[in-house]
């Protein structure tokens, strides 16, 4: 009868292959939800976040703005890729369909500190100068320069820092920089409360040292300013050949080298990360 029927074995061939594959299947996609909600779970007001690990949220310290529904962990209207500060172009890419906007909130400390090791540059301009008694004169400046739709990210970091200039940098570009004494000096306590990892700390030592040497206003005589030239020569790509013409006696200083490196915490990662692809990051979603 039914059971000498090719087509109804058949049948039951498949079902018999079928069913465990849809159980399978099934089975994977609940767990896959309920890890991913173990890694997106709430850890406190708009904080989401793996495992508490690498997240850039904190209860005043994030980027994008999350909510939290029930204590699950629930993400709305925005996308966190596992807790790294996604640029803002992908974000409103994403975003663009949602019925809200995105909104920003203060950012971690050490994400900044990550951030500013993979993308903050410590300038010095050695300026000649009729106006000055010796006819050189110092500035100092830090600066973070982004694609002007990453405009958000320096924003963050202004407010938090509570220092600094936003302003256009070329046709695409933004910058966000420091320049006046009192915003250099809070820069440089912020970073030594949270100091870099990687070996840009060691143009940060350089660079702070010409600082307090502007501060103290010794650059206005020449022993100054040979100082801060010494320094400004280990620093990126040293001096200008006007420079060393000007001062062929001057050597650079021992530029530091940082050892026994070690990431505290993996807000810094986060920053890092961020700021060593967000560049990368255009050539895809720009």
């Amino acid at each position: 009868m039914y059971y000498n029927n090719p087509t109804v074995i058949s049948i039951i061939e498949v079902v018999l292959i079928l069913v465990p594959a849809l159980l399978a299947v099934a089975y994977v996609t609940v767990a896959e939800r309920k890890t991913m909600a173990s890694m997106q779970r709430r850890l406190g007001p708009n904080v989401v976040g793996q495992i508490n690990r690498f997240s850039i949220f904190k209860s005043q310290a994030g980027f994008y703005h999350t909510t939290s529904h029930s204590g699950r962990g629930k993400i709305k209207n925005n996308i966190n890729l596992f807790g790294y500060a996604t640029p803002s172009s992908l974000i409103h890419k994403f975003s663009s369909s949602l019925s809200s906007p995105v909104f920003t909130i203060p950012l971690s400390p050490e994400w900044i500190t990550g951030f500013i090791d993979g993308e903050g540059s410590f300038g010095v301009q050695i300026i000649k100068s009729s106006l000055y008694r010796i006819g050189w004169t110092a500035r100092a400046s830090f600066k973070i320069s982004l694609h002007k739709k990453d405009q958000k990210v320096l924003e963050a970091i202004r407010n938090y820092l509570g220092v600094g200039n936003i302003t256009a940098d070329g046709a695409d570009g933004i910058r966000f920089q420091v320049s006046s004494m009192a915003g250099l000096l809070i820069l440089i306590n912020y970073l030594e409360q949270y100091p870099l990892i990687t070996q840009k700390h060691g143009d940060f030592i350089l660079w702070r040292e010409i600082i307090l040497i502007i501060q103290r206003k010794e650059h206005l005589t020449l022993a100054g300013l040979k100082a801060i030239i010494s320094h400004r020569a280990s620093l990126n790509l040293g001096i200008s050949e006007e420079l060393k013409a000007a001062f062929p006696e001057i050597l650079p200083s021992e530029r530091p080298l940082i050892v026994n490196q070690r990431i505290r915490d993996p807000q810094w990662l986060a920053g890092f990360t961020s700021a060593v692809c967000v560049k990368h990051t255009w050539l895809f979603f720009y």
